[in-house]
Order: C-alpha cells, then structure tokens, then sequence
C-alpha cells in the first residue's frame, strides 16, 4: 500500500493538479466504469476517451476505497495529461481472490437473513446489531499482541472469519445496513483510537458501537444494548467514556435512551415473525429470582410472559454467596426460544405454548452463563463466575421438532402438476418435487439452472456447510450450494481437505497455497502430522507438521540421509561446506556427503572434511592425489 501511495504523491507531483469541468453524465459513466473495474478487479482503466478532472477521481475513489462491500480495493495510481486524468491503475488487498469475493458475497446473504420480510428501519438496525455482536468475536489477542491482521479491520474479518476489530465491526454493519436502504457513515476518534457508527432513521442521526455492545474476550451468546442509538450527549457522558469523533453530523435526537425495552438487556432480542419478538427479564433477587421469557408485539405494544423460571447463581465453591442478576442466554432454534438457569436449558414452543427442559447439566466445572446458537446447534456456556474471561462450551443434544430448523413446515405433502420437477419453493423453504410430487424421502444433490444444491430428506439444506459425498465424488457444500468455483483448504469434524473446483480432490498429494502459506496435502486431505521431505514438480521440499517451512534453513534427516533444506526447499544444486549449530557440513548435491573423508575448497581456502564434517579440531598431514598437505585446524596451510 505505501508503495502504492508513494507512485501516487509522484504522480501528481509530476502532472499537476486538474480543474476541469465535468459533465454528470460523463461522471456517471465514470463511476460505473470504476466500481465496475474495482469489482472485477482490473488493474488498469483507460479514461482516454472521456474528460475526467482530478476532483471527480478523488470523490469517486474515496467513496470506492470506503465502501466496506470493496475490501479489497486498497489504493490507486492515476495518470494526467493535458489538464485531465487518461489512466487509473488499481492495487489490491494481497493475497485476496474471486473465490473470497463469493464466500464473502455468501456471508453477507447469509447475515441479512435475520432481517425479515416486513421489519421496519428500527427493527432492522437492531436485529442487525445483534447479530454482529452474536457471531463476531473481538479480535483480542491480536490486539493486545500488536498482531492484527489487515483483514480484521474489514467487514470481511467480521462476516466471514468471525473475527475484528472496531473498524471491522462498523464497516460489516454499514454494509449490510446500506443493504436494506439506511444510511450510515463511520465515526472514528484518535483520541480513543476507536471507530464505530452513527445511522439515520426517521431523518435523524444515532450513535452505535457495536464493538462496546460485543465483550472482549468474547462471550458466546452475550449481547449488550448500552451503546445502540445515542445522541452524542449520551455517547460523550461519563458512563459511555466516548470523545474526540469526526466527523461531527449531528447526533442530537434522544428518543431511544428512555424506556426502550432494550435498556438492560444483555441477551439477543429474537425476531419469529416482523411484529413478534421476545426478550428475557429478571425479577426478585436471590432464591426468589424470577426469569421470565416476554413475548411482546411490535405494532400494538402488547407484552405477554410466556414462560418462567425460579433460579438463581451461587458463587462457585462459597456456600451462602451468590450473583445478583439472571445469566441466561436467548436462542431461537427450531421455532423454539431456549433459555437457561444455572444447570438448565429450556425450550419454549410458541406453536404449543409449552416449556420443556431439554437439557441438565451436572455442575461439575461450574454454571450455565448463557446460550448461544450457530443454526444448527445449540450450545452453553460453562463458567464458574461471571466475570470468568472464557468458559467451555457445551453443545446441547437436541433432535429438531420442526426439521426446516426453524421454516415452516408444510401441514400436509403439497402437490403440484405432474410436469413439476425439481427444487421448487413451498412457504419459506424449498423443496424437491418428482413428477408434482414432494418427494420428502430423498438425500442428495440435484441440479437446476442457477447450480447443483444439497438436499437433505426433500428439502434445500440451506443451513448446511461442508463436505457431502455421492456416487461422483465428495463435494464442498456452501450453504447448501455446490461451491464448484471453489478451490482451497475446508475444515470438517474430520479434519482439514483439499477442494478442486467445488470436488474434494483425494487424487491429489502435493503442496497447495493459501493465505496462510503452503500446505503438504496427501490424497486430498491435509497432513497436518507430517514432517519431512516432499516432492513436487518443482523440487524437493521440506514439510513441519503439514506446512512449507519455508522459514527453516538447516539439515533435516530421513531414510536416505541428511539433507541441506535453504528456505524449505531442498538444495540438491549445492556442494559445499554448510554451517549449522553443530559444525560446518560437507554437501554434495543437496545431501551430507558423510562418505566423504578429504580436502574440499571455498572462498575461503581449502578444509579437511572427515566423514562429512569439517575437521575444526584436527591439525597433521592429510594425503589426496595430488600428494600430502598440512593441515591446521581443518585448514590447509599452504
């Protein structure tokens, strides 16, 4: 990036500073060319036929290079004559490729689905906040090691790796806020060394920082609202500690920091349709604690108890001592809300309005501290205090009530006309029909224009990421898609995998490239216990656990002798002394010639070598061919 800056400032420097003027609709053409070149990832851009001034590609740029769906457009060189700019060049974040873009792409898709058909700004803004604070994690550790990662200041960090910073968060939240229509921009402060949000609804501005709603180190399932939809007042007060922001546009309404329901809550809200949503609440205080499950209505304000529960925290191994507050955690799954006490989960079945405990713990290590959910499970936090900074997660077994996990399920086998068939969407799912018929009972991968898709037991199994065999080979599912423009590293339970164009590749054995190096894959699947020699169309090289030691100079040993390793690869071109820790070594093509007892020359002169190493400690005569010589020291004395 900085090079790239530098070519910049000598760019201008050398041509000058345009003021043209410019038409609109030459702009608009302009700007559709760029972004379109950006998305595409072009390197370069003729403006030779169009009349562009500096002014217009400094505004057009800027608001590319702050887009936060363009992660990875960096920085730009641009090219003057004649009072105007004829050529841009494009440089890129390293090491990001198309295939990211997509599973980026899906990610984004993916997050936008707890927005739900008929929500308005408000409710949109706030399922979208809690669901960054649900599935990001503050990069912490980076942090405080001064190690973080450029990605973890982009939304991609957020959405896609589920880890990042301050910037990362704000920027994934203007992304998919400007997704559904509402305006955003980025709020950072120097002082603070910290960024976050302030968005528009109804025509006025708020604060929120999503980051200070998300704890660090992360813990799953916990949700706070204290820093959602402040005026800059409140944000600047001395409980929100928030200064020295630009830019400054005005944040002046207060009517969401009285009686919002969202106050004191540090669980996620839960939408099950637009107008109903629940939150949980804590009454009383110890054994007469009451944590109740609220079903409320959006439109007409209409609050229900669906459920309670009597419990509460004791403190861990001190007999008579106990937490004041409810630690519970609100999932929705499976069309149900789980919720917890110290040892308990429970689900409630707002189709049956009924409550059942699903699971015991046995508070062996601890208490339950919360819920969390990732769409296919449900898991819970055990701590043995609150303010332990990370606990175990335990995943809860749990069969699905309704198999959609959460879809409507339909009250009877829908049937259509016989010519039907294939993926065909019935309510809020999709299903697989044969011949007008749902056929409920198949498994497997079926193809129609747009890809080929998983289904599980007749429906789309969009819920599902990973890897699903059939007669034709295994295959990387993504969100229930054969991801075929894939090709990369993916976890399973099972251990790491090599994907070739969406197939996993269990005919190859070699090393593959990704952002996190070279990696040695055996029939397809990462050997992450393997160390030692490797070979490939490009020489030998040297594998630790799994990856290219491309950091490792030095000799390693296997079956067939020592071998000198430069930069991880094999040095089979060199003969010559090498030094190591534990002397100096006679190579010969790559490998330790310990046959080898005689005198062999380097700059530096000519040296005794006995059974490969250099004989440092012997001085006498040594004979070759040529007669006998005197040796000092491993040294030949002339």
């Amino acid at each position: 990036m900085k090079k790239a800056l530098s070519l910049l400032l000598a760019l201008v420097l050398a041509f000058g500073i345009a003021s043209s003027a410019f038409a609109t609709s030459e702009e608009e053409q302009f700007r559709a060319a760029a972004e379109q070149a950006v998305r595409s990832m072009q390197e370069e851009l003729d403006l030779g036929g169009m009349n562009i001034s500096e002014d217009t590609v400094s505004e057009v740029m800027g608001q590319l290079m702050g887009d936060p769906e363009l992660f990875w457009f960096e920085s730009y060189a641009r090219w003057k004559t004649g009072g105007r700019v004829i050529k841009l060049e494009f440089f890129y974040r390293e090491g990001v490729t198309p295939a990211d873009i997509a599973v980026f792409d899906a990610a984004v898709d993916e997050a936008l689905k707890c927005v739900l058909p008929g929500m308005d700004e408000l409710q949109t803004a706030l399922v979208l906040h809690d669901y960054l604070a649900l599935h990001v994690a503050y990069d912490h550790d980076n942090y405080v090691g001064g190690t973080i990662p450029e990605l973890s200041y982009t939304a991609y960090g957020a959405l896609v790796t589920g880890v990042a910073v301050c910037q990362g968060y704000a920027q994934a939240y203007r992304l998919l806020l400007s997704r559904c229509g509402i305006d955003s921009v980025y709020i950072s402060s120097d002082s603070m060394n910290h960024g976050w949000t302030a968005i528009r609804l109804g025509g006025q501005w708020y604060h929120v920082d999503v980051t200070w709603d998300d704890p660090a180190p992360d813990t799953p399932g916990f949700v706070s609202h204290r820093f959602f939809l402040l005026s800059d007042e409140t944000i600047s007060d001395a409980e929100h500690e928030h200064n020295g922001w630009s830019p400054d546009i005005g944040c002046g309404s207060d009517i969401y920091e009285e009686g919002m329901f969202w106050e004191d809550l540090d669980a996620p809200i839960p939408f099950t349709d637009a107008d109903t949503y629940w939150s949980l609440e804590a009454s009383g205080n110890h054994a007469d604690q009451t944590i109740s499950l609220i079903r409320r209505s959006w439109s007409g304000g209409e609050t229900r108890t669906a459920a309670s529960v009597k419990d509460y925290w004791p403190v861990w191994q001190q007999p008579g001592g106990y937490w004041v507050g409810a630690f519970s955690g609100l999932v929705l799954w499976d069309s149900r809300l789980f919720f917890n006490d110290k040892l308990r989960v429970y689900a409630y079945d707002p189709a049956e309005d009924s409550l059942d405990t699903v699971y015991t713990y046995d508070g062996g290590d601890g208490y339950i501290y919360g819920l969390t959910g990732d769409g296919t499970t449900v898991s819970c936090l055990i701590k043995q205090d609150p303010n332990q900074s990370e606990g175990t997660l335990h995943a809860i077994p749990l069969t699905p009530k309704y198999p959609s996990a959460g879809g409507e399920t339909p009250a009877a086998e829908p049937l259509f006309d016989v010519s039907v068939n294939g993926l065909v969407q019935y309510g809020s799912e999709w299903i697989y029909v044969v011949n007008g018929a749902w056929d409920s009972s198949y498994t497997g991968l079926i193809q129609n224009d747009y890809g080929w898709w998983c289904v599980y037991q007749g429906r789309l199994a969009g819920w599902y990421t990973g890897l699903f065999a059939n007669d034709f080979g295994i295959w990387y599912i993504y969100d229930g898609r054969v991801a075929d423009c894939y090709s990369g590293l993916v976890q399973t339970d099972y251990g790491w995998w090599y994907v070739y164009n969406g197939r996993l590749a269990d005919w190859y054995t070699g090393l593959i490239q990704n952002d996190y190096g070279w990696w040695y894959i055996y029939n397809g699947q990462l050997a992450d216990q393997y160390t030692g020699l490797v070979q490939t169309d490009y020489g030998w090289w040297y594998v630790y656990n799994g990856r290219l030691a491309d950091w490792y100079t030095g000799l390693i040993q296997n079956d067939y002798g020592w071998w000198c390793i430069y930069n991880g690869q094999l040095a089979d071109g060199y003969t010559g002394l090498f030094a190591t820790d534990y002397g100096w070594w006679y190579i010969y093509g790559g490998q330790v010639a310990s046959w080898y007892t005689g005198l062999v020359q380097n700059d530096y002169g000519w040296w005794y070598v006995y059974e490969g190493q250099l004989a440092d400690w012997f001085s006498g005569y040594v004979q070759n061919e040529y007669g006998w010589w005197y040796v000092y020291n491993g040294q030949l004395v002339f």
